[in-house]
């Protein structure tokens, strides 16, 4: 899936570059491109590694330069592709791609980052998708029998080569390839962006700008339904570990419990007229078996 979006990205940028010129502009664009692509993950991909590797070994990853330095490079790559005619989502794919990977600017930065881009940002990204949408210009019969076109074929493309590869390469159940299918099947976001800078360059039609949109927001609508379906609805997951807490009762083997009857020790004072003194020591915990159940 992933390998997926990359080359619809590229195709798109191509299409995108040839949309807003001739054909020599164009292929002037793509070559610019190619370059532009090799020139981020090699200059600018080992020198942001090596920037978060220094400021890690300082135990400073959150270097508020190193985050500057990022989000402008970001900014860069976008406008970059917005002035060479592709588009700015292509830029910003490419510099997202070359971002680190592991730690803290991974696990902690990049989740900030989707809470504001999933709750302020993608809403209004819906909104004008569904403002360019006219289910007006569907309102013949057979445009209508066109749309349903394009929802089958777009269904069978995916679905068929992701059931018959996990059939015979993987050789799992008809169910499970049925499953496998059907998550493929399904559109997302990429999608919707694709569409949407389509719309922009004039490559799509409004009228076919709001066949794919159906499309993509049918086919994945009825993943969920589908996927029970074929799937959950008979699927019987492994036991847990902990097992029915309510009715059963499992053991642990290398498990310790806290000693309450720890031996005393008397300690006396030479004094005879001294209080003797009973003290507690702690022993090692030694393994043994526990028994978890609900009270």
């Amino acid at each position: 899936a992933a390998i997926d979006d990359i080359m619809g990205w590229c195709s798109l940028a191509i299409a995108g570059a040839f949309a807003k010129g001739s054909g020599i502009v164009g292929l002037w664009v793509v070559l610019i491109s190619i370059g532009y692509i090799i020139f981020m993950f090699t200059v600018v991909k080992y020198t942001i590694r090596f920037v978060h590797n220094f400021f890690i070994r300082r135990e400073d990853e959150m270097n508020v330069f190193f985050l500057i330095g990022v989000f402008l490079m970001l900014i860069a790559s976008a406008f970059f592709c917005e002035v060479l005619g592709i588009h700015s989502f292509f830029g910003a794919f490419i510099a997202g791609i070359i971002c680190p990977k592991s730690g803290r600017f991974n696990t902690e930065l990049f989740p900030k980052i989707e809470l504001v881009t999933n709750q302020l940002l993608l809403p209004l990204f819906f909104a004008s998708s569904g403002m360019r949408t006219s289910l007006g210009s569907l309102n013949d019969s057979f445009y209508g029998g066109i749309t349903v076109l394009i929802f089958a074929v777009a269904t069978l493309a995916k679905f068929l080569p992701a059931f018959i590869m996990t059939k015979i390469m993987i050789r799992e159940s008809w169910k499970f390839a049925g499953a496998v299918g059907i998550l493929m099947n399904t559109r997302g976001l990429v999608e919707l962006i694709a569409l949407n800078i389509g719309l922009q360059l004039n490559i799509l039609s409004p009228r076919l700008f709001t066949m794919l949109i159906i499309m993509a927001l049918v086919t994945t609508f009825i993943t969920c339904p589908l996927l029970w379906l074929v799937y959950l609805r008979t699927y019987k997951p492994d036991p847990p570990l902990l097992g029915n807490t309510s009715t059963s009762k499992v053991n642990f083997p290398g498990r310790s419990y806290l000693r309450t009857h720890l031996p005393s020790t008397r300690i006396h004072n030479t004094s005879s007229n001294a209080p003797a003194i009973t003290g507690r020591h702690n022993q090692p915990l030694r393994p043994t078996f526990s028994t978890i159940s609900k009270y």
